[in-house]
């Protein structure tokens, strides 16, 4: 592979070797090479036009979306940085990240930017700096209109070198509170694509399919992977097991990378869909642990290799098992890829025996490049080289990992990290609540779902839709409580702080997972 000073100008060596070939299908919708060439190029120079420069921070609310990918390879050819969020959520919290990171411009689904309050500060701010998607709004740049050809598209360089710069921001998952945002380098989201390329013996003759939110690390990283190596990108708008199995089968998709609640549904399904896919080589999970019933029955399906992943945000991919062949192993996530180093610490970062549990860290060369304008929590998270995960986990005598569990209150709900605190956050400010605690319990379907215990305040009328509809309007749809649980009084620690585990044990009793169960099965 020609060795690129930027992603998009791989792009352009594709257009070169591949032309007419198909590079992206979405919604049935196919774009050539070419076409892709062309629309990026235009649209960076209409982006130079507006006054988008290197080094700019774009914030970015879209679904997944052809405007999604031509918005952030623009931004690879000039050099802006990317930052974007989920479209679910509220708009205060939208407006607070992005002010909180200095994004200069905001690149937005036309009902999103409706919704914000854009107040005479913000106006000022955001002047000509606001672009509408879908639709056209009064006094707003309309994205449509940036993709006929810019003016200035000899003004900056095709050569620039921009592997190293920040390219994008994740603002993990759109925190309603304060975000703590990763920062990635073209360079290593390219290195990223090009390992899972090495690791699988992939090439330009693959198609490979993109069903997770593209604001999310997963799904930029499935979208990079076959535009970087020639192949063709299938992206979903959203994720059915039906509509997954559907565009597999038509588009002879032989790669994919699903959550593990994912590919556990499509594995339920009664339509046995693995057995039906005839071209599909590689079929990854990754993000939670799957279920063990799966991994008992993988052989069902001989067509497909089978992978389970653990990794990060942060650092990639950590570990590879081949659940196919390595079926002694399938309790674990397995072992390290290549040129990955993992260490089992203690709370004074000294390595654990193998079998002993400790918190897991990780040297590799796919790291994120730090927070943004977080120089202390970046120093922190690492101890020497390795990055310490905040998972628990041991190494058996063959160097397979094995996870314990998590040291932060993080809830997994279909991929998606969930901050109990920031859901929390919300929920203690509806009028008749005392106090809150928010817990993951597991789920079929979503891997975790979410549980909030509330404490009622005494004499206050109970309404549970009302809190129901407080909690759609103002949380975002992987935030959402999928069942509450009215308690009178917290399970507390010596310190006077709210136990979790006890918390979560007690739910457990009550057997809410399968309540939950019932409640996705109705609908």
């Amino acid at each position: 592979m020609q060795k690129s000073k930027n992603i998009f100008q791989q792009i352009i060596v594709n257009s070169r070797k591949y032309k007419n070939k198909t590079a992206i299908i979405f919604e049935e919708k196919k774009i050539s090479y070419n076409s892709l060439n062309k629309t990026v190029s235009n649209l960076s120079a209409s982006l130079f036009d507006i006054g988008v420069r290197k080094g700019d921070k774009i914030g970015l609310v879209l679904h997944n979306s052809l405007e999604f990918i031509y918005i952030i390879l623009a931004a690879a050819k000039i050099g802006a940085a990317i930052a974007p969020l989920n479209t679910t959520l509220p708009a205060s919290t939208i407006i607070k990240n992005f002010l909180s990171i200095k994004t200069k411009f905001i690149i937005s689904w036309h009902t999103v930017l409706k919704k914000i309050n854009f107040d005479n500060k913000y106006k000022k701010l955001f002047k000509n700096k606001l672009i509408s998607v879908g639709d056209k709004i009064n006094n707003y740049k309309y994205f449509d209109d940036l993709l006929k050809k810019g003016k200035n598209n000899s003004k900056y360089a095709n050569n620039l070198n921009l592997l190293n710069n920040d390219y994008i921001i994740s603002l993990t998952s759109g925190s309603t509170g304060l975000p703590k945002p990763i920062i990635f380098t073209q360079k290593t989201k390219l290195l990223r694509s090009l390992s899972v390329k090495k690791l699988y013996n992939l090439s330009h003759k693959d198609t490979v399919i993109a069903s997770t939110p593209l604001e999310h690390s997963l799904s930029q990283r499935l979208m990079f992977l076959p535009l970087v190596i020639g192949g063709t990108l299938v992206l979903l708008k959203s994720f059915t097991e039906k509509i997954w199995a559907e565009k597999v089968k038509k588009h002879k998709v032989t790669f994919s990378i699903l959550v593990s609640s994912q590919i556990e549904s499509v594995f339920r399904s009664k339509k046995n869909y693995f057995s039906k896919l005839k071209s599909l080589k590689t079929a990854i999970s990754t993000s939670a642990k799957l279920s063990q019933n799966f991994k008992d029955k993988i052989n069902l399906f001989p067509r497909c290799n089978f992978y389970e992943w653990y990794g990060a945000s942060e650092i990639g991919t950590v570990t590879n098992l081949h659940l196919n062949k390595e079926i002694k192993k399938t309790k674990s996530v397995g072992k390290a890829c290549p040129g990955i180093s993992i260490k089992i610490i203690d709370d004074k970062n000294n390595s654990k025996r193998k079998g002993i549990i400790g918190e897991i860290a990780c040297k590799t060369p796919l790291v994120f490049s730090g927070y943004l304008n977080k120089k202390k929590m970046t120093k922190s998270s690492f101890y020497a080289d390795y990055f310490k995960t905040g998972d628990l986990g041991y190494l058996d005598q063959d160097n397979y990992l094995y996870l314990a569990g998590r040291k932060k209150n993080i809830i997994v709900v279909g991929g998606i990290n969930v901050y109990a605190e920031d859901v929390e956050e919300i929920i203690k400010k509806f009028p008749q609540i005392k106090d809150c605690c928010v817990i993951g319990v597991d789920d079929e379907r979503l891997g975790e779902a979410i549980v909030a215990v509330i404490i009622w305040k005494k004499g206050k009328k109970r309404n549970v839709n009302k809190l129901k509809q407080y909690c759609f309007k103002n949380l975002a749809d992987f935030q959402q409580p999928l069942a509450y649980k009215f308690i009178e009084k917290f399970p507390k620690n010596i310190l006077g702080k709210v136990s979790r585990r006890d918390l979560k044990n007690a739910c457990l009793k009550k057997n809410l997972s399968g309540k939950i169960a019932s409640l996705m099965r109705r609908q």
